[in-house]
């Protein structure tokens, strides 16, 4: 078994304004702590080799999360947005484009006690190589969610 260790940090805060809600999430995480245990004698060869990667490739990275929401209470509508920046924690050298998504969705109240959420989400980041020769990955996300919710 291989259980892994890292330092994370957190600060987030959120406020209401007449019939908005508004929120921001930090995270702070400093990949260059890792730390691996293994229980298996068959891994510990590899544990040189993964220390050697943690210090000479993974750095630290605050990762951003911001969102709000609006109340439409006559219509039973709730329109959201949002925006999302999670670094990758590897070396600035191997990346092209960090991971960025915005969001975007709808909620609808139906018969006051269900609920419809309709989301999107749009996004992704892009990779770059260069050995032996360069060349990028691309990771796109566009994904749809719906959700159901019956309120007690």
């Amino acid at each position: 078994m291989l259980s892994v260790l890292i330092f994370v940090f957190g600060f987030g805060m959120a406020g209401t304004f007449d019939r908005a809600n508004v929120a921001a999430d930090f995270r702070y995480t400093d990949w260059t702590q890792m730390d691996f245990n293994y229980d298996s004698p068959d891994l510990d060869a590899d544990e040189n080799a993964t220390l050697r990667f943690i210090q000479d490739e993974l750095r630290d990275v605050m990762s951003i999360q911001l969102g709000g929401e609006y109340l439409f209470p006559e219509q039973g509508l709730t329109i959201r947005a949002g925006y999302f920046r999670d670094p990758l924690p590897v070396d600035k050298k191997f990346i092209e484009k960090q991971r960025q998504y915005l969001t975007a969705g709808l909620g609808f109240l139906i018969d006051r006690v269900m609920t419809l959420d309709l989301a999107y989400v749009h996004g992704g980041y892009e990779l770059r190589n260069d050995d032996p020769g360069t060349y990028n990955a691309e990771y796109k996300t566009r994904r749809v969610f719906a959700t159901f919710g019956y309120r007690i």
